[in-house]
């Protein structure tokens, strides 16, 4: 089968072994993909990826599908959905979205997958390391190794007080806008437990 003719569709139905992504892996990334009629430009770092999604974005692109392929694609959709549609970003847009996305050519659309998908590995690999708390000894007698200290909630009912906007609305607030929020938060919480040890320790 000819590489250039192949979609993502035909890729998704037909290369049940493999086979075909095998040969597609080793493509360069464009610096553009073309979606419909237009030419759309790449992401090429994880800044630009935080740029250019929002946190409801970032939250979706955790979701996982029945392959791996699946999975690749619905980030495709994902991040290309409001810049394409002119749209705000919402879960119903992004699925309605991926039945345009599955028509790209798999030469140009597959490498472009797998730089998404890397950048938002290093995008989760950095907020593990920016935003998890170590470990305090109870927490390792717990064998607990990590304090996850935001939930979703948490983390939405923070942006809608932080950034002025409605609870509704948190999830559209810029993901490195967020990021740093969270950041910014956690080095005050973490100050704050400091402040107390030595305060703790000082009165004994």
């Amino acid at each position: 089968m000819r590489l250039n003719f192949l979609t993502l569709r035909r890729l998704f139905r037909l290369d049940k072994n493999n086979v075909l992504i095998e040969q597609l892996a080793g493509l360069a990334v464009p610096y553009n993909i073309r979606i419909g009629l237009r030419e759309y430009p790449v992401p090429l770092t994880v800044n630009d990826l935080g740029d250019n999604i929002c946190w409801g974005q970032r939250l979706l692109m955790a979701t996982e599908h029945k392959s791996d392929l699946e999975t690749y694609m619905f980030f495709l959709a994902n991040y290309y959905q409001p810049v394409v549609t002119g749209k705000p970003f919402s879960e119903k847009r992004v699925m309605k979205f991926y039945k345009k996305i599955t028509k790209c050519h798999a030469v140009e659309a597959y490498p472009v997958l797998t730089r998404l998908v890397n950048l938002f590995t290093e995008m989760v690999k950095i907020e593990n390391e920016k935003l998890n708390r170590p470990p305090t000894k109870a927490m390792q007698a717990a064998e607990i190794d990590k304090l996850q200290p935001f939930s979703d909630l948490n983390i939405l009912e923070l942006i809608a007080d932080k950034c002025k906007v409605k609870l509704t609305d948190a999830h559209m607030e810029e993901y490195n806008v967020v990021f740093a929020l969270l950041w910014s938060e956690k080095e005050s919480q973490d100050f704050q437990e400091r402040y107390s040890q030595i305060q703790i320790a000082q009165n004994k």
